[in-house]
């Protein structure tokens, strides 16, 4: 495993998303594309909103209200998805 300074965003989006691994690890890659916090590592944690598990995508939607960047003021589809699953 790369340290998360090395890893690729796309890298780091696949650890995001990826089921198989521990939540350390999924967080891990959380956190390092907040640190990063430009476009592509934004547009990289709204694909977690899509997490089977709520507790997870109440996480990445925490720290997206961390980054306050204007990418990431969803679509209206993404809250309609939201709203059905009761983010």
């Amino acid at each position: 495993m790369l340290p998360a300074h090395a890893a690729t965003t796309e890298h780091l989006k696949a650890q995001l998303l990826d089921t198989s691994l521990s939540l350390y690890t999924r967080y891990k890659a959380m956190f390092a594309l907040r640190n990063r916090g430009d476009e592509a590592s934004v547009l990289a944690l709204t694909a977690g909103l899509k997490d089977r598990s709520a507790l997870f995508r109440h996480e990445v939607a925490f720290v997206l209200g961390q980054l306050a960047h204007p990418v990431c003021a969803p679509s209206p589809g993404v809250w309609r998805t939201a709203m059905k699953r009761r983010l």
